[in-house]
């Protein structure tokens, strides 16, 4: 059976972690100085009615785009048309 161990105050602190050289949630890989930087995504979260919610996904269907590219390129046309 193993033989248990006693605590004391330094054992409750904090250990930094080690790295598997997976990257973690959020955090972007290295990557080789040819490549482009690409900005972070960012999450964001908001509630649509659900049948604006389906011809939007039906709209960037028929672009053949993610919901987050057509959101983007929805975005960037107002901007145009708003000169903003």
């Amino acid at each position: 059976m193993a033989r248990t161990q006693s605590l004391g105050g330094a054992d409750l602190e904090p250990v930094a972690r080690r790295s598997n050289g997976t990257p973690q949630r959020g955090e972007d890989p290295v990557r080789a100085s040819s490549e482009p930087v690409r900005e972070r995504m960012v999450p964001m979260q908001f509630k649509m009615r659900a049948s604006f919610a389906r011809k939007f996904k039906i709209a960037a269907a028929g672009d053949e785009k993610k919901l987050n590219a057509f959101l983007e390129a929805c975005f960037d046309a107002w901007l145009e048309r708003n000169r903003v």
